[in-house]
Protein backbone atom coordinates (compact mmCIF):
# COMPACT_ATOMS: atom_id res chain seq x y z
CA UNK A 1 0.00 0.00 0.00
CA UNK A 2 1.33 3.42 -0.88
CA UNK A 3 -0.14 7.26 -0.45
CA UNK A 4 -0.87 9.51 -3.36
CA UNK A 5 2.61 11.12 -2.17
CA UNK A 6 4.80 8.24 -1.19
CA UNK A 7 8.20 8.20 -2.61
CA UNK A 8 7.86 4.38 -3.57
CA UNK A 9 5.33 5.48 -6.68
CA UNK A 10 8.43 5.83 -8.45
CA UNK A 11 10.46 3.02 -7.00
CA UNK A 12 7.99 0.71 -8.09
CA UNK A 13 6.73 2.71 -11.13
CA UNK A 14 3.11 2.55 -9.46
CA UNK A 15 0.06 4.27 -10.90
CA UNK A 16 -2.52 6.06 -8.45
CA UNK A 17 -5.80 5.03 -9.61
CA UNK A 18 -8.59 8.12 -10.57
CA UNK A 19 -11.09 8.32 -7.86
CA UNK A 20 -13.78 8.81 -10.26
CA UNK A 21 -16.19 8.47 -7.32
CA UNK A 22 -14.97 11.16 -5.04
CA UNK A 23 -14.41 8.43 -2.41
CA UNK A 24 -11.12 9.39 -0.90
CA UNK A 25 -11.15 13.36 0.58
CA UNK A 26 -8.59 15.30 -1.61
CA UNK A 27 -5.40 15.80 0.01
CA UNK A 28 -3.48 19.07 -1.15
CA UNK A 29 -0.09 20.03 0.05
CA UNK A 30 -0.04 22.50 3.15
CA UNK A 31 1.63 24.30 5.61
CA UNK A 32 0.66 24.51 9.49
CA UNK A 33 2.10 27.05 11.96
CA UNK A 34 1.00 27.11 15.68
CA UNK A 35 -1.00 29.94 16.73
CA UNK A 36 1.59 30.89 19.18
CA UNK A 37 5.00 30.68 16.96
CA UNK A 38 2.37 32.73 14.22
CA UNK A 39 1.92 35.69 17.22
CA UNK A 40 5.77 35.88 17.84
CA UNK A 41 6.64 35.54 14.07
CA UNK A 42 3.51 37.31 11.75
CA UNK A 43 5.82 37.51 8.65
CA UNK A 44 5.86 33.86 8.35
CA UNK A 45 3.06 33.68 6.00
CA UNK A 46 4.43 36.09 3.57
CA UNK A 47 7.92 34.62 3.97
CA UNK A 48 5.99 31.06 3.26
CA UNK A 49 4.10 32.06 0.46
CA UNK A 50 6.53 31.35 -2.40
CA UNK A 51 6.67 27.84 -1.82
CA UNK A 52 2.98 27.50 -1.44
CA UNK A 53 2.57 28.68 -5.13
CA UNK A 54 4.72 25.68 -6.44
CA UNK A 55 4.72 22.79 -3.88
CA UNK A 56 2.61 19.94 -5.73
CA UNK A 57 2.04 16.83 -4.79
CA UNK A 58 4.21 15.84 -7.52
CA UNK A 59 7.00 17.76 -6.16
CA UNK A 60 6.36 16.13 -3.07
CA UNK A 61 6.39 12.00 -4.47
CA UNK A 62 9.67 13.06 -5.92
CA UNK A 63 11.25 14.52 -2.43
CA UNK A 64 9.74 12.00 -0.69
CA UNK A 65 11.51 9.36 -3.38
CA UNK A 66 15.00 11.35 -2.91
CA UNK A 67 14.76 10.71 0.94
CA UNK A 68 12.88 7.51 1.10
CA UNK A 69 14.37 5.45 -1.82
CA UNK A 70 17.77 7.15 -2.69
CA UNK A 71 18.57 7.27 1.54
CA UNK A 72 19.48 11.38 1.12
CA UNK A 73 18.85 13.55 4.83
CA UNK A 74 15.57 15.19 4.29
CA UNK A 75 17.44 18.29 4.98
CA UNK A 76 19.23 17.99 2.22
CA UNK A 77 16.38 16.95 -0.65
CA UNK A 78 14.65 20.17 1.21
CA UNK A 79 17.78 22.71 0.81
CA UNK A 80 17.67 21.22 -3.16
CA UNK A 81 14.56 21.99 -3.35
CA UNK A 82 14.46 25.19 -2.41
CA UNK A 83 17.55 26.41 -4.77
CA UNK A 84 15.82 24.49 -8.09
CA UNK A 85 13.29 26.69 -7.55
CA UNK A 86 15.12 29.67 -6.38
CA UNK A 87 13.24 30.24 -2.98
CA UNK A 88 16.33 31.06 -1.16
CA UNK A 89 17.61 34.50 -0.56
CA UNK A 90 21.35 34.51 -1.17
Amino acid sequence: MVYSTDGLLRKFDLQVLVDDRSFFPICNPALCIQKDVLARYPEIPGILEPLTKTLTAEDIIDLNYAVVVEGKTPIDVALQYLKDKELLKK
